[in-house]
């Protein structure tokens, strides 16, 4: 367990630091201070230390300098307000450093509230109390808070509280409440919050699917680096690594210019604008993130995950249309019956940003009249795309000959497709599908963890550096642990014939109701 303490004061951030070792049976290197008087490198370290998995940090004790603009949700969910401070805004903030996107726990918040002896304070505990309280209310609701008090600056909201602590305001007058009375003519009014609060049903929204001609990032960014570069291999040192998940290229200078909006200390940590690795799959991706959080000496990823905004794909995408020639455009041929022609109309601001396009299909039935011709708008590109055949497995090179080396999709009678050169394929006298015969991975066909789901129930992640479904069936030996802790090194066929773990009584292995013939 870790634990974000906030405080206002160095002093008693200090004093803090001091104390908390004795008070929770812990050592001096498990609380580490954070403060605005410490140097960028240092306050860096010390996040990135909280981040790890294996970092002896446990509690983090630290003022409001960490509550903008610091992720420390990682692997924490607990957050503790030693003290309040006077404004809405920066308790939102507090809090925001553990309660975000990516944080894989509840958070838990906590706040310090004393019951102070001398009756002196006891007014000034009470307004804390219902700021906190209405904080609460404020972030359920709305997931706003500043609408409340309607500063939405944290100086002006301090100065409220301030003056209702001095008993020159009413504090029902400065922070609102959010389900305020319908004729107080509040911002709000508009909205039913008790029906908010109460609504646990949401409708389900329909997320659309990609435009575009390639299935994965991946293969957009291989066939735009061939046709820009043509081997890029030989010139990028460009290599995939599709069982692993993993892609990696030597970044020309172009590339390098364009890799420098990337954090600073990503690029020289892990060297990217010598080799850049990329994370081709969420399973990679999210594999790689887990290895960064556990090392003692590396806070970023090995692999960055190839998304959609990557920069390599912007990159990729001018260096293949700088190949082409001002008189040059990109076409179709094929024998049809009648042409179409797709349409892309945009709607762009005054920055040349598009901000709304639309797509038409017009088609000419009649080739003895081009001039008459049918529109149709299209609501999905990309399903329009797939059903007339076009897709990231077209080819269209013009008539060929069974010599041609020219790499081609092919399809099975099973409907597995898969790339082969034209002469490789003619001259096979027995033509086998690279899928069926294990030569090919296709997730969710032939991978292990499809083929064998019981035997995998011992596949050791760790050990092995990825998961199951990212591999076929082999001759390679592979490490398994079982339930009882043994760990063994075979092969998958050696593991089938033994149902399991060798070490364990046969009543015991994952798989002693399986066939220890390979399944069909």
């Amino acid at each position: 367990m870790r634990a974000v303490v906030f405080a206002e004061r160095v002093a008693t951030l200090k004093w803090l630091q001091e104390t908390l070792p004795t008070a929770l049976g812990l050592k001096p290197e498990n609380v580490g201070l954070l403060h605005g008087g410490l140097s960028d490198v240092e306050q860096q370290s010390i996040v990135d230390q909280f981040k790890r998995g294996n970092s002896p940090l446990r509690v983090l004790v630290t003022g409001d300098v960490a509550s903008e603009g610091v992720n420390l949700h990682a692997e924490c969910h607990h957050l503790i307000h030693f003290d309040i401070p006077w404004s809405l805004i920066r308790i939102e903030q507090r809090n925001g450093r553990i309660d975000r996107f990516g944080q894989r726990q509840k958070p838990q918040i906590t706040t310090l509230l004393l019951n102070p002896h001398n009756t002196r304070f006891s007014g000034d505990i009470k307004v804390l109390t219902r700021l906190m309280e209405r904080e609460y209310e404020a972030h359920t609701v709305l997931n706003d808070v500043a609408s409340l008090m309607g500063q939405y600056s944290v100086k002006q909201e301090e100065d409220a509280i301030r003056d209702v602590l001095l008993g020159k305001k009413d504090f029902e007058d400065v922070v609102g409440e959010p389900d305020a009375d319908p004729d107080s003519g509040d911002l709000w009014d508009f909205l039913d919050f008790e029906a908010l609060k109460n609504d646990q049903e949401t409708e389900s929204i329909t997320v659309e699917k990609p435009l575009g001609l390639y299935s994965t990032d991946l293969d957009f960014l291989d066939e735009a680096l061939n046709e820009a570069f043509g081997d890029p291999h030989k010139v990028l040192g460009w290599t995939v690594h599709a069982g692993h998940g993993l892609a990696e290229l030597n970044p020309p200078v172009d590339l390098q210019h364009r890799l420098g909006y990337l954090p600073q200390d990503y690029l020289s940590e892990r060297r990217v604008t010598e080799r850049l690795k990329l994370a081709t799959t969420v399973d990679a991706g999210t594999r790689e993130l887990n290895r960064a959080r556990e090392s003692d000496d590396m806070s970023w990823p090995e692999a960055h995950y190839l998304g959609p905004l990557h920069p390599v794909l912007d990159w990729a995408r001018d260096r293949a249309l700088s190949e082409m020639s001002r008189s040059e455009v990109l076409v179709v041929r094929g024998d049809v019956d009648a042409a179409q022609v797709l349409l892309m109309g945009t709607l762009m601001n005054r920055r040349g940003q598009v901000v709304s396009k639309a797509f038409i299909a017009v088609d000419f039935p009649d080739p003895s009249n081009p001039t008459f011709c049918l529109s149709e708008p299209l609501e999905d590109l990309g399903e329009h795309l797939s059903s007339i055949g076009v897709d990231a497995k077209a080819t269209n090179p013009g008539p060929v000959t069974r010599g041609s080396d020219l790499e081609v999709w092919w399809q099975c009678d099973d409907g597995h497709a898969f790339p082969a050169r034209i002469n490789y394929r003619c001259k096979q006298k027995k033509r086998t599908c690279p899928v069926d015969t294990g030569r090919m991975l296709l997730i969710g066909t032939n991978d292990l963890a499809t083929k064998e789901p019981a035997l995998v129930k011992d596949w050791d992640r760790e050990r092995n550096g990825f998961s199951p479904s990212e591999v076929v069936p082999g001759t390679k030996s592979y490490a398994w642990t079982c339930k009882n802790g043994h760990t063994q090194h075979t092969s998958v066929g050696n593991r089938r014939r033994a149902r399991g773990c060798t070490n364990c009584a046969s009543a015991e292995r994952v798989a002693r109701g399986c066939s220890k013939t390979p399944p069909g």
